[in-house]
């Protein structure tokens, strides 16, 4: 059964309160959301200052939602349903990336 991450559960989620990468706002910087059987992530393309973001053991099988988010730094996508890594455009200062336990193909 299809079901998106809703507002609700990203705000009851976020963490880490600083400022955003170009310094002139303070956002919620990471989101840990993980096991909770979302199949879209489109809701977070409205938080752009993420910079953490834990979405493990979940049931995706789409990134691009995931490319708006330009200050991401980290991201922990294991456990889904993920075949393909292109759709994601990802930011130039993304430095870890965990893409394990998922059904990439070669």
């Amino acid at each position: 059964m299809a079901r998106a991450l809703t507002r609700e559960e990203v705000t009851a989620r976020l963490s880490q309160l600083g400022r955003t990468a170009d310094g002139t706002r303070v956002a919620y910087l990471a989101l840990h959301a993980p096991s909770l059987g979302v199949t879209s992530a489109k809701v977070l393309s409205e938080y752009p200052h993420l910079e953490e973001l834990d979405l493990h053991d979940n049931a995706l099988v789409d990134l691009a939602p995931l490319s708006p988010l330009a200050a991401l730094l980290t991201l922990d996508v294991s456990g889904n349903g993920l075949a393909n890594l292109l759709d994601f455009a990802p930011p130039a200062g993304l430095r870890g990336v965990n893409y394990a336990s998922n059904a990439l193909e070669r």
